[in-house]
């Protein structure tokens, strides 16, 4: 795993993401494109991506209020995952508002 513990937790917590994939040696030719999501169902879908093409470069933007990409592997998105639904449970989109006692857990 390349992200800190700290980092997974502010990622799953701010239930908001930005991931840059470059695909490498595959049919699709080098592309790369930005995936961006909120829910259980944007990991799942992005795991399972990672796991059909796993020579794909990708890279998370974890800062807080200016850009900073990271590099993550399929570890860093499970734990996302894992932090993600430990807080807000299965579902794909977040409540909009959190109760404060969750958020004084973190």
């Amino acid at each position: 795993m390349k992200l800190t513990q700290q980092e997974v937790q502010a990622v799953a917590l701010r239930a908001s993401w930005l991931f840059d994939l470059k695909f490498l040696q595959t049919e699709l030719g080098g592309d790369s494109f930005a995936v961006v999501g909120g829910g259980v169902g944007d990991l799942d879908r992005l795991a399972d991506l990672l796991i059909a093409f796993p020579k794909t470069r990708i890279q998370l933007d974890v800062g807080l209020h200016t850009s900073h990409f990271q590099d993550v592997g399929l570890e860093d998105v499970l734990a996302i995952r894992a932090a993600y639904v430990a807080f807000y449970g299965e579902t794909d989109k977040p409540p909009l508002t959190v109760p404060a006692s969750s958020a004084l857990e973190v």
